[in-house]
Order: C-alpha cells, then sequence, then structure tokens
C-alpha cells in the first residue's frame, strides 16, 4: 500500500532557497515508501557531504564538530547500554520466574 503526499507550495516559496527542515516538517506525519525513506537519506546525506565540503578549510569548526559527534557517539552508546541492562535484568527475571515454576 502505498501513501500519496500531496504539498502545496506557495508561489513565493518556490523563489526561496531550498530548506531541508522544511520540507522534512512538512512529510513529519506522513508514512513514507521504503524508497521513499531510502531517497530521503540519500539527499539528506548529499546535503550533509555538502555542508562537510564547506567546513573542512576551517580547523576550529572541523575540531567543534568532532568534539559534538564524539559527544554524540558516547550518548548513544550510553543509551544503548542502558538498554541492554534493562533486557539483561528482564530476561534474568524471566529466567527467574521460570526456574521457579520448574520446581
Amino acid at each position: 500500500m502505498a501513501i500519496v503526499v500531496s504539498l502545496s507550495i506557495a508561489e513565493d516559496d518556490r523563489k526561496a532557497p531550498f530548506d531541508v527542515s522544511r520540507v522534512n516538517a512538512l512529510i513529519a506525519d506522513a508514512k513514507l515508501s521504503s524508497k521513499a525513506e531510502q531517497f530521503k537519506r540519500l539527499f539528506e546525506d548529499f546535503q550533509a557531504s555538502k555542508a562537510v565540503d564547506d567546513v573542512k578549510s576551517d580547523p576550529m569548526t572541523m575540531m567543534l564538530m568532532k568534539a559534538e559527534l564524539a559527544a554524540a557517539e558516547k550518548r548513544i552508546m550510553e543509551k544503548i547500554e542502558a538498554e541492554m541492562k534493562k533486557r539483561d535484568e528482564k530476561l534474568d527475571q524471566i529466567l527467574r520466574l521460570l526456574e521457579n515454576m520448574s520446581h
């Protein structure tokens, strides 16, 4: 089943620079097909790579970006570890319940 999203764009918006965040806001509630999601990711990656090329010439900005990425990676890893701990605790609880049932 495919869902078609119709976007109306005002005449003034057609002359404005392209803004990915505005498009994302327009499709935020839409369920995209796998091909549409794939295209969206590809386009976002392309846009991000252009931004990185612009920043590569500024060493201070690159250092800040690396620090931000490292901090984001740390937060993500902490969340993953917390979720794994919760999962392990639930599995331990299930195993204890099963063990108690067998006695």
